[in-house]
């Protein structure tokens, strides 16, 4: 299921539970996908931001109206801060937060995209693909895997895993680095600020 406080339940894949999506729409749930810095209405496949539309949506945030402002727009559409696309079977994606989202040239990336693909060789447990700053680029993708036990996959194997799959701005251009356990909070989620740092420092040892 794929939901919020701000405006309740708004999808569940109910239908086909084995793929890679939060569902169909509950009835009464309007979505767009929306351009990310440009607000620009995308189409069937494009990644972007989930703006929502329901009866449930909330009034606003509690004596912060700015706050309120940023996220429900003259229209009436929630931003939820997620990035996703619709498939051509009217099923929502869901790849991650907007504010994790990486900077190739001038592509955003959404980092989840690339970790679904990773996520299902059979020799990975847990992955995160964070960006490597660089002075030209701005992020450059890399995953931070952990195997699951007794299995092995290598770097170049990874690598090409997703460059067959993905466009040319979501290659692995920060490389793949191997990890005995990747740091959480308290809650389960993973620090992916204390990755990034771990990583970068990797890569650039290599250069």
């Amino acid at each position: 299921m794929y939901g919020m406080n701000e405006v309740g339940s708004i999808a569940a894949n109910v239908f086909e539970p084995g793929n890679a999506t939060v569902g169909l729409l509950w009835e009464g749930v309007a979505a767009i996908i929306v351009n990310h810095e440009t607000g620009q209405r995308l189409g069937i496949g494009e990644e972007g931001e989930i703006c929502v539309k329901t009866a449930n949506v909330m009034i606003g945030y509690l004596k912060n109206e700015e706050a309120t402002l940023e996220l429900i727009d003259k229209d009436g559409w929630y931003h939820s801060g997620d990035v996703g696309y619709f498939d051509q079977d009217g099923f929502l994606h869901h790849l991650g937060r907007k504010k994790d989202c990486l900077k190739y040239k001038n592509y955003n990336i959404a980092p989840g995209d690339i970790e679904q693909i990773i996520e299902k060789h059979p020799a990975v447990a847990q992955v995160v693909v964070v960006g490597v700053p660089d002075p030209i680029f701005v992020d450059l993708p890399a995953a931070a895997i952990v195997k699951k036990t007794g299995c092995n996959v290598t770097e170049e194997e990874i690598i090409k895993l997703v460059e067959d799959n993905v466009m040319d701005a979501k290659r692995l251009r920060g490389g793949v680095y191997f990890m005995d356990s990747l740091p959480i909070t308290p809650s389960g989620k993973i620090r992916k600020l204390n990755v990034k740092n771990v990583v970068t420092k990797l890569y650039n040892a290599k250069k």
